[in-house]
């Protein structure tokens, strides 16, 4: 089995190719086009993949590469930390995109991690709140996953409006990201388009987008109901 490296940035990652010719490495940009790219180099029967993602930027990715192979991607924190430490004592003598992408492929070489299982996000919702049943309302599960907006007021000296709270899962938030960037395809297109029209910006969209998002799951869920959504037009 041969390995690849990923090191994944928010507009770039880098694959290292390591080989007895030499280690090559290239540069895709963090797209769709790029992941396509990407997954024309792999071979189903010889190659697997070990990433090791900066924040969330790598799970688009990880998503492109599932179709194809059952990739090697370490999830944090335990091997994301082994192939830090892993990286310091081979004791390199540079750090860049392409040498760590190098290491993070030296590193399934050696240690040979277990092939990571994707679940599902459905399966992720329902296990991190354990059915929906601590919740009665759609704003409490939003609170939860950490796509409240936040604002503070006192009187008329302080009126600020802030991020959201990200105040818990950050995985389950990721992977409503995704949700989100297909939402836009289908039933929550036009929510989109008017928010935009009213000039608001990306983020607060997405953010609108993602709790719109939110409601029918806890619905479906508390009520055991299936979902049937109707195609408009």
């Amino acid at each position: 089995m041969v390995y690849r490296g990923i090191d994944i940035s928010k507009s770039s990652f880098v694959a290292a190719y390591p080989s007895t010719n030499g280690n090559p490495t290239k540069t895709f940009p963090n797209t769709t086009a790029g992941m396509r790219e990407l997954i024309g180099t792999l071979a189903v029967a010889e190659h697997h993949c070990v990433m090791e993602a900066t924040s969330n930027y790598g799970c688009c990715c990880t998503c492109y590469i599932r179709t194809v192979l059952p990739s090697v991607l370490p999830p944090p924190p335990p091997q994301k930390k082994q192939i830090k430490h892993f990286s310091r004592m081979m004791m390199p003598v540079t750090k860049t995109d392409e040498k760590d992408a190098y290491m993070i492929a030296m590193y399934g070489e050696k240690m040979n991690p277990p092939i990571y299982k994707m679940p599902s996000q459905a399966t992720i919702r329902i296990l991190t709140t354990e059915g929906f049943t601590y919740f009665d309302n759609a704003k409490q599960l939003s609170r939860f996953i950490g796509i409240c907006p936040t604002y503070q007021q006192s009187r008329t000296s302080v009126n600020i409006r802030e991020h959201i709270n990200r105040n818990d899962d950050e995985r389950l938030r990721s992977l409503l990201y995704i949700a989100f960037w297909t939402a836009l395809r289908y039933n929550s297109r036009e929510c989109y388009i008017r928010l935009k029209a009213n000039e608001k910006p990306f983020k607060v969209a997405l953010i609108a987008v993602t709790n719109k998002l939110v409601r029918p799951v806890l619905t479906i869920t508390t009520i055991n109901s299936i979902y049937r959504w109707i195609c408009p037009g």
